[in-house]
């Protein structure tokens, strides 16, 4: 949940490990634009606090708090995506939507 004078926002982690941001979050982006992102169907990843603090040293993307992901990336035979697997710590295929609360600038 957010706290006062934040904001929440979406990026996408690509499967080589760079981060692009996007212009709207999930909940005003058409489901045809989240899948073509995603490359299919899109399911949740709900990135606990407990595994945001243990990873807040190795990657400035810390502060996730949701992931969409691909629900059937292994059967499609989609890219492993190791940042996205450590966020979540789960593997993770194909790229995904991160989804965050940062404070209003």
């Amino acid at each position: 949940m957010p706290r006062s004078g934040q904001r929440k926002v979406a990026e996408v982690i690509q499967i080589d490990g760079t981060v692009e941001p996007l212009d709207k979050t999930l909940a005003k982006m058409p489901l045809e634009e989240a899948q073509a992102i995603v490359g299919g169907y899109i399911e949740h990843i709900r990135i606990n606090a407990e595994r945001r603090n243990r990873i807040t040293k190795y990657f400035r993307a810390s502060r996730y708090v949701s992931m969409w992901v691909n629900e059937d990336g292994v059967g499609l035979g989609l890219p492993f995506n190791p940042k996205a697997s450590e966020l979540a710590g789960i593997p993770i295929r194909g790229n995904v939507i991160a989804e965050s609360w940062l404070s209003r600038s």
